[in-house]
């Protein structure tokens, strides 16, 4: 089965969002620059990972209209669609537009626990409560009755979501981050934003947080096999 990441990095040295999501891919990938390089077709792919971005997923730029159009044509084809962060969001403009994705009134960035609301294979053996590492100013909001909420945190309503009726989730908090990367970001981050609030709550250990992003990967793997 063939599987793309779309790098959405807009300064891939900084954000190296494909290279921290390929690093927990139980098959190999291609991965591709949804900025830069011109996007897969329908035909390129069965399973479709689109990652996070230092954009805002509410802006018009062409290569996020671009990729919108690739996202909502990839779910009505039946492909596989795992979106992370800003794919989480686009996913959802994608398929229900715009009013669908708004600016939080809390920022999300650091540790924070996520609460699982229902079964889901996507989710299965990790646990019901669980820190996960999150950096967002934007999130999904009143979503539809095609989206099948999962699971939130106490700041945000919708950190996952299925698209009922079709193999395609996204997911709010990142899975791919753990470690010193992480550690960096947050501290750039707080450089840049002189009043971003980072969470207090400790780092699940660089091995725990590495175990539990394969494990939601293999299970993203698995639903095609």
């Amino acid at each position: 089965m063939r599987t793309v990441v779309i790098d959405n990095s807009v300064i891939p040295f900084f954000l190296r969002e494909g290279e921290k999501t390929a690093r927990c891919l139980p098959g190999d990938v291609r991965r591709v620059s949804g900025v830069h390089d011109t996007l897969p077709t329908l035909l390129d792919f069965d399973r479709l990972i689109v990652t996070g971005s230092e954009a805002s997923v509410l802006a018009d730029d062409d290569w996020i209209k671009r990729q919108a159009d690739l996202v909502s044509y990839a779910v009505l084809a039946g492909k596989h669609v795992l979106g992370i962060c800003f794919g989480h969001q686009l996913l959802a403009r994608a398929l229900w537009g715009k009013d669908h994705v708004w600016r939080t009134a809390r920022a999300e960035f650091g540790w924070y626990p996520v609460a699982l609301d229902v079964a889901e294979p996507l989710f299965e053996d990790l646990p019901q409560r669980a820190y996960w590492f999150c950096s967002h100013y934007d999130e999904v909001h009143d979503p539809p009755a095609a989206a099948r909420v999962l699971a939130h945190s106490e700041s945000c309503g919708v950190q996952a979501f299925q698209v009922a009726g079709f193999p395609s989730w996204g997911i709010q908090f990142h899975p791919e981050f753990w470690g010193p990367h992480a550690h960096l970001m947050l501290a750039a981050m707080t450089l840049h934003d002189k009043m971003l609030v980072v969470a207090k709550q400790s780092a699940p250990s660089a091995a725990t947080a590495a175990e539990r992003a394969r494990r939601l990967f293999v299970n993203f793997w698995r639903q095609m096999n």
